[in-house]
């Protein structure tokens, strides 16, 4: 589901006009901001409704999309036509997309400015409850349910900052993945651990249902048959057809939420386009499938190739040890510095490089990720190694991106597997930073097991040759995207 798709599965008209009244209603109750502060209870409640409406109608109202709107004879905020689904006026038969009338634009107006005005008092408000529904919290790295701990071999990951449902369904996919389905007490039991707060999961319950329990359904149609609500759950207290999980209860039970509640949320990584058994996200992570985009989804899945795994481990260098940004450290012959790879040969430096670094600290910036390793080439020519598992007559292809930590000159490196050696080298460019070149070498494996060696020649003590995004992929793979 697009975005935009996700932004439209928001309250019906009635549901939303009820939001703007009780806004409205709460709004024009307190004479001025100082009784809304002397009364935090309303003023709670106001922001919440306004909050919510706003946003959901903003995003209706803003681009292409268009909605009616007008004012009732009472004063209140009515709004028709809630979505393509319910209603043609989003999607018109033409084709065209209808402008807003003069009526429309005025009530709009309208409604910016209360909320404008009672966001101004949330900001102002003991607990800062503006700032809490729009503010950002650093989210939690991924963790695996491990197939080998009795999981499913997705990838689960809390993103703390708290959002209205919609926005964060649309966070999740745009990740990648979707909202989290929770299908058993075992993981269930996997999620509630990684949860400290009210969060989004993938639940929703189609319009028309009867309540409160019919109709709940995951966003991405598995089957719905484990539950697991809070005691008196769902009871659709206030119009409420979103699920949440209850991190903050000792039970960790669900609750229907209704639309205007901000929640955490929680991502899980599910998708196997490439049909391997493995989960994407995991293999993107190990560096085995390219993600040059970064959305989590490989590359050969979104331009319909073949899905060729890299076969060797952290090929980019980008899992290892915590280290500072713009900083290279360097390893000892026979560390294994960062997983997968040893030092063979001294000196070699895993460089740490960000954008934000200033290019005089080095030439070049990684190719992919943050992190790439400097063959620094002192008197013996530093060298890392891998060691994978091959098949005998198997033929197999080497990749890697090449560059150079310059100064005037060229970078001289080799590539050792078996008896075969080939050398390849970069000739440093007169601006920084340099450039990457993509340099490739095929061979047929001999044995059950391959050692990859990659090698500096330069022996004179200056900077070395620099590499990113190893890869080694058996050439016959016929994994179909």
């Amino acid at each position: 589901m697009s975005a935009a798709e996700a932004l439209s599965r928001t309250p019906d008209a009635r549901e939303l006009a009820a939001m703007l009244r009780s806004a409205r209603g709460f709004a024009e109750n307190a004479q001025t901001r100082s009784d809304l502060i002397a009364r935090p209870r309303v003023a709670r409640v106001a922001l919440g409704c306004l909050l919510a409406a706003a946003t959901i109608s903003s995003a209706h109202f803003s681009g292409a999309l268009s909605r009616e709107i007008s004012r009732g004879s009472s004063g209140d905020f009515a709004i028709f036509h809630h979505n393509a689904s319910r209603h043609p006026s989003l999607s018109p038969a033409d084709g065209r997309v209808r402008s807003h009338t003069h009526q429309e634009e005025n009530g709009m107006r309208s409604l910016r400015a209360l909320v404008a005005s009672t966001v101004g008092v949330g900001s102002m408000m003991a607990g800062g409850i503006a700032g809490g529904i729009a503010g950002s919290a650093v989210a939690k790295d991924a963790v695996q349910w491990r197939v080998e701990d009795g999981g499913n071999g997705h990838w689960y990951r809390l993103d703390p900052t708290i959002r209205l449902q919609p926005a964060a369904r649309v966070v999740a996919e745009a990740s990648g993945g979707h909202l989290a389905t929770v299908t058993s007490a075992a993981e269930q039991a996997f999620v509630r651990a990684l949860c400290s707060n009210c969060t989004w999961l993938g639940g929703e319950q189609s319009g028309g249902s009867c309540e409160p329990g019919c109709g709940w359904n995951w966003s991405t149609g598995e089957e719905w048959s484990y539950t697991a609500w809070r005691k008196g759950e769902p009871n659709n207290s206030v119009g409420e057809y979103f699920l949440a999980l209850e991190g903050q209860t000792v039970d960790g039970g669900w609750n229907d939420a209704p639309p205007y509640a901000t929640c955490a949320l929680m991502i899980e990584w599910s998708a196997d386009c490439n049909q391997d058994g493995i989960v994407d996200y995991g293999q993107i992570r190990a560096g085995e499938l390219e993600d040059t985009n970064a959305n989590n989804i490989p590359d050969c899945c979104e331009q319909s190739l073949l899905c060729e795994r890299n076969i060797l481990v952290n090929g980019g260098f980008e899992f290892g040890p915590s280290q500072t940004d713009c900083t290279e450290i360097g390893q000892s012959t026979g560390s294994a510095f960062v997983p997968g790879w040893s030092v063979v040969a001294v000196s070699v430096g895993r460089v740490h490089l960000s954008d934000s670094c200033a290019m005089e600290l080095a030439s070049w910036r990684s190719f992919e990720g943050e992190f790439t390793i400097d063959l620094d080439g002192d008197a013996a020519g530093g060298a890392i190694a891998q060691s994978v598992v091959t098949q005998p007559g198997q033929r197999y292809r080497l990749s890697f991106q090449l560059t150079g930590n310059c100064a005037p000159g060229t970078k001289r490196m080799r590539v050792e597997i078996g008896s075969l050696f080939q050398e390849f080298q970069h000739v440093c460019a007169s601006t920084n930073p340099q450039p990457w070149n993509k340099k490739s070498v095929e061979f047929e494996a001999t044995a059950t097991t391959t050692t990859i060696v990659l090698r500096s020649l330069l022996t004179d003590g200056s900077n070395g040759p620099v590499i990113d995004d190893v890869r080694l992929v058996q050439l016959e793979d016929t994994c179909l995207a």
